[in-house]
């Protein structure tokens, strides 16, 4: 395992930006006064809704920010994370609320509502990729991030307000406590995504050098290309076409083939055309003049 420390650090970025924006978006109902248990969860819904809505768009715009670089897969992935994010953050906060209120109070049920919001607004990158296997990756790392970021969060506000004010406790605890949950998903999205995955390309050259990509083992075929329908999009070179190629999933291995374009594979000395191969760990391959490098856990053989 080799861990993509840039993609970790932009999961990181992300979640914080979604954070700070959930914090600004539930400014107005900090100072609701809803009375009874009904007007509780109707503010609570509120928050989780805008929270859910602000750090779901925030982690849908990874792809088309920094990996496909496509304006219209951004666009994508913001709405429908958003989406998403909306309802997994208003359910994970009524949740919470019901579990808060049954445990009789304390801060960890209400950190078991934050992982919940978490695992659920964790899910919208992968759903914005159709991809189940990111969806499984968001959803835990979004369960651990809330379940630490929700208890820093709830602990936070609850000893700024004991120790200075209520004001101060639902002000600077809110926007404090909001951004280290949106930092903690983020970021534990982005670890276990590399933790768990079994295989996938890092770039060697090209727009998206020093990057991976993660192949989903779960679908038969990922192709390769510069349109934006493509499972893994080549910006920004010439010479790549639409659907250059496709990786397909052959039992427990990878095979690549061409579609479009060539594919070459480096040998000994040189780079050469392939018409199918079976992917091994650490071949090297070029499609257009973008290069890049198929890495797996199954080391000794075919992945």
């Amino acid at each position: 395992m080799r861990f993509d420390l840039r993609r970790i650090y932009m999961h990181t970025v992300l979640g914080a930006i979604g954070g700070l924006l959930g914090w600004a978006f539930t400014i107005p109902l900090a100072w609701l006064q809803l009375g009874g248990t009904l007007g509780l969860f109707f503010k609570d819904t509120l928050i989780g809704a805008l929270a859910g809505l602000a750090v779901g768009m925030a982690l849908g715009a990874y792809d088309g920010l920094f990996a496909s670089r496509s304006f219209k897969r951004l666009l994508k992935g913001v709405l429908l994370g958003g989406l998403v994010g909306t309802f997994g953050g208003a359910l994970g906060l009524i949740l919470g609320e019901a579990i808060f209120l049954l445990g009789g109070g304390g801060v960890w049920p209400r950190a078991l509502g934050w992982a919940l919001f978490g695992a659920l607004v964790g899910s919208a990158q992968g759903i914005s990729q159709w991809s189940l296997a990111k969806v499984g990756y968001g959803m835990l790392g979004g369960l651990l991030g809330g379940l630490i970021g929700g208890s820093t969060y709830e602990r936070l506000s609850v000893l700024l307000q004991m120790l200075v004010s209520r004001e101060l406790g639902l002000s600077a605890g809110g926007v404090i406590g909001l951004i280290a949950l949106g930092v903690f998903i983020g970021g534990l999205i982005g670890v276990v995504e590399i933790v768990l995955r079994t295989a996938w390309l890092r770039f060697t050259r090209g727009l998206l050098e020093g990057q991976t990509v993660t192949l989903d083992r779960r679908k038969r075929e990922q192709t390769l290309g510069a349109a934006d329908d493509c499972g893994v999009v080549i910006p920004g070179d010439p010479d790549v076409l639409r659907h250059h190629a496709a990786i397909l999933r052959q039992g427990n291995a990878f095979v690549v083939e061409p579609r479009d374009g060539p594919v070459l594979l480096r040998g000994q000395k040189e780079y050469a055309p392939v018409e199918s191969h079976v992917l091994r760990h650490e071949d090297r391959l070029q499609v257009g003049k973008t290069r890049f490098t198929f890495l797996s856990e199954q080391k000794g053989g075919t992945s």
